[in-house]
């Protein structure tokens, strides 16, 4: 009779079976041996045995059972009837016991078996092999298609990324060049604007004073103009221990490559079952109100002509100082809101209208205007009866495992390399946006200081013409500009942090292969370049 559990037991010689005397004797580390019975209560033990007819004489002759180390292998009993061979794995480390008999569910291998033996142990043979067929599943983890998947979504993701960054970086190369040209148009019409407003005042100033000379036969009066303000292992002995630590240690993969791939089912169909283990990411603003608090009052005709000219020198000490403000002046500054303040009392018509009709009213004055600026400025082995072949067949998967793994991770070094410099181009690009703000900041200093500047114009000079409305809307349109850089910025930034996503994403994913390929190739392969022989594998089939 033949029946097999777990590992083999085989039955043979079953009418000598009444005379067998079965006693074990246990071999320790230190080579002691002790008489006793055997029982074993943990349902995780690996467990073998081979009772071959070998009727030897007396059925009170008992051979020792030998017993080693940590995997408790016992070797051999031979007794008048049987010769038993029995391997017996208490590597689960359960309360299992030398020496207790035992009965029911666990194997009971003690004393002289009584009436017949042969049925007995078949029952226990079949118990043992129904409990190790049902724990040969191991639980599911990721399939080679989840693997697949994952590497081709993290390529995606980092080929989508590096698009985007390098459309943003085309785009926000382009709007900064578009806009430092507009604002240095806008800023030169605002200047020209000035220098018509100035030429007007002097014009106006000139007959003033031509004027007045010819009035009271002299002119003193004529001032100069103000200047102005920004980142293996080691081999083991036997195949099975060699299948069980290479499943141990392809526990230690990480994340996605705890694949369920056909490395880890060539392994689990040699040894039939592992217990599954799993380890485990400026708004500044400053007002000034129009210092006019000068009061207007009707003089006489020389008295008006003089205090136009007056008012003439002094709107066009401001405006020459205006007309002369540059990006790199000293006393640039920001007037937060000047560009709101709206203080004029005149218009060009008006204002021209008054000169001449002071002039008018004097016989000889004359007058001039000028206009304002403004503008301004971005993620194993085998089983025991196959060992050979499915030793081959494991070394072929961890080869192909092994291969795959290494050019996944190629890949992904590729799509970090790429990646990093995405990133350094994104942050040169998110320096450039900062520059050109800036840059736009000195625009916005000048036209909001030349429009801080001439609200002091007295009385009717205070007029609003065309340089006035051109520095107002140049504020708005400097203002809007830093705006859109500002956001621009803020979008550049969001996408650093998406290559700094896909960045760590690819690091980890990276870290993750390397690891896969550490345990496979340096681990689980190093214990893999030696088998032992035929007569060493004899003693676990």
């Amino acid at each position: 009779m033949r029946q097999t559990l777990a590992g083999q037991v085989e039955l043979e010689g079953a009418e000598d079976a009444e005379k067998g005397n079965f006693k074990f004797y246990q071999r320790h580390h230190e080579g002691v041996r002790d008489e006793g019975t055997v029982s074993h209560h943990n349902p995780c033990a690996v467990f073998q045995a081979v009772l071959l007819p070998s009727y030897l004489g007396d059925s009170s002759d008992v051979n020792k059972l030998g017993y080693h180390g940590d995997l408790h292998d016992f070797d051999t009993i031979d007794n008048s009837a049987f010769q038993i061979k029995h391997s017996l794995c208490l590597h689960c480390g359960s309360g299992s016991s030398v020496g207790e008999e035992v009965t029911g569910d666990s194997l009971v291998v003690s004393g002289r078996v009584a009436g017949d033996p042969v049925p007995a142990l078949c029952r226990q043979a079949r118990f043992w092999r129904s409990f190790f067929r049902e724990r040969t599943t191991l639980f599911t983890r990721y399939t080679p298609d989840d693997w697949y998947r994952s590497n081709l979504t993290n390529f995606q993701e980092s080929n989508t990324s590096r698009h985007n960054s390098e459309r943003l970086r085309v785009d926000t190369s382009r709007l900064i060049q578009d806009k430092y040209q507009q604002t240095r148009k806008t800023q030169a019409d605002s200047t020209q604007n000035l220098g018509e407003r100035v030429n007007d005042i002097g014009f106006w100033k000139s007959e003033i004073i031509h004027e007045l000379d010819a009035m009271i036969g002299e002119t003193n009066e004529l001032t100069d103009i103000k200047k102005r303000l920004e980142r293996a292992l080691m081999e083991t002995e036997a195949p099975l221990q060699v299948a069980r630590e290479c499943l141990f240690h392809r526990e230690k993969r990480m994340g996605i490559d705890l694949v369920h791939d056909e490395v880890e089912k060539e392994l689990l169909t040699a040894l039939f079952h592992l217990p599954p283990t799993k380890d485990d990411f400026v708004l500044h603003s400053l007002t000034l109100p129009p210092r006019l608090s000068l009061t207007r009052a009707n003089r006489a005709a020389q008295h008006e002509l003089e205090k136009d000219l007056s008012d003439k020198q002094s709107a066009y000490r401001i405006d020459d100082k205006c007309h002369h403000l540059r990006n790199t002046s000293d006393g640039v500054s920001y007037f937060r809101g000047v560009e709101r303040v709206d203080a004029t009392v005149s218009v060009p018509e008006s204002w021209a209208k008054f000169t001449d009709d002071n002039i008018l009213r004097s016989q000889s004055e004359r007058a001039a205007s000028a206009k304002l600026r403004d503008d301004i400025q971005n993620v194993l082995v085998v089983t025991a009866n196959e060992m050979w072949n499915q030793f081959n067949k494991a070394n072929l998967a961890f080869t192909n495992r092994i291969a795959e793994t290494a050019d996944a991770k190629n890949k992904i070094q590729t799509h970090l390399a790429k990646t990093l410099q995405e990133i350094f181009q994104t942050e040169m690009s998110i320096e450039s946006i900062k520059k050109a703000i800036m840059e736009k900041s000195a625009f916005l200093k000048v036209a909001q200081t030349r429009l801080d500047e001439r609200t002091r114009r007295p009385n009717i000079e205070l007029c609003r013409d065309m340089a006035q409305l051109r520095l107002v809307n140049e504020v708005y349109e400097v203002d809007d500009t830093i705006q859109t850089l500002q956001q621009r910025l803020r979008d550049a930034e969001d996408t650093l942090q998406s290559l700094a996503h896909t960045k760590a994403t690819l690091e980890h994913d990276l870290a993750i292969k390397a690891n896969s390929l550490y345990i496979d190739q340096d681990k689980c392969m190093s214990m893999r370049r030696s088998f032992p022989s035929t007569l060493r594998l004899v003693g676990f089939c």
